[in-house]
């Protein structure tokens, strides 16, 4: 599949965007800290309005792409991880 030159191209990007976003957000919660702004548990919780967003949109993304991405149940992907190689 990395041979394919669109799909690695989405792929770095991904990886760029994501790494880029959580690094700035890593930053941005030890900014609150250090400034006296918010304690720990504070600086945590100013960030679950943006996690509970992504939890609510992460349905629709489905109809967005077309039906290209597979459904992935929280029961099946709670049973994979519980499983253990031989």
């Amino acid at each position: 599949m990395f041979k394919i030159r669109p799909f690695r191209g989405a792929i770095i990007a991904t990886a760029g965007m994501t790494f880029g976003m959580y690094g700035v957000l890593f930053l941005q919660l030890l900014t609150w800290q250090s400034t006296g702004r918010l304690d720990a548990v504070g600086a945590g919780l100013a960030l679950v309005p943006m996690a509970v967003v992504f939890v609510l949109v992460s349905p629709l993304l489905r109809r967005v792409a077309g039906g290209a991405s597979a459904p992935v149940s929280w029961r099946g992907a709670a049973w994979r991880s519980s499983q253990r190689p031989c």
